[in-house]
């Protein structure tokens, strides 16, 4: 059943905190931002450049330690998260990669790099299957061809 009543039934939403998925990634990060910012501060003997630090170190890595919420529905796919937020229909993308962690959605038939890093990318969050059987619904996945070596 949808979360709110003038849904249809055909939405597939989730949210994923990499920061909580991964602890000792959040532990090095902050430790590593602590750092920085006493290397400012006692290096610079300025708050200002310590307070700059932490709001660069913050902003950068905001999509590691913020979550970010997708949506993927009859109209296309949604991702927001704190400092960013991209969208596509269905008609806009033209295939998906799957990789370990994340499925990437290309505009282009072939995708490279490029297309892909240009695309949207959807974090999985131990929901790959169901994710890749949605976008398998509307979206050709994408192999990388094997070389005849």
């Amino acid at each position: 059943m949808s979360e709110h009543p003038h849904e249809s039934a055909d939405v597939l939403k989730w949210r994923v905190w990499p920061a909580g998925q991964n602890p000792t990634a959040a532990f090095a990060a902050a430790i590593l931002t602590g750092a920085l910012v006493w290397y400012a501060y006692a290096q610079l003997g300025n708050v200002f450049f310590a307070v700059a630090t932490i709001v660069v170190m913050v902003g950068g890595l905001a999509s590691f330690w913020l979550p970010s919420s997708y949506r993927l529905d009859e109209s296309g796919v949604r991702v927001a998260g704190f400092l960013h937020s991209r969208s596509a229909t269905w008609d806009q993308l033209a295939c998906y990669v799957r990789g370990d962690s994340f499925i990437a959605l290309s505009a282009t038939a072939e995708p490279d790099e490029m297309s892909l890093r240009d695309g949207v990318i959807l974090r999985l969050a131990a929901n790959g299957d169901e994710v890749a059987e949605y976008l398998a619904r509307h979206l050709p996945e994408w192999k990388k061809p094997q070389s005849g070596r």
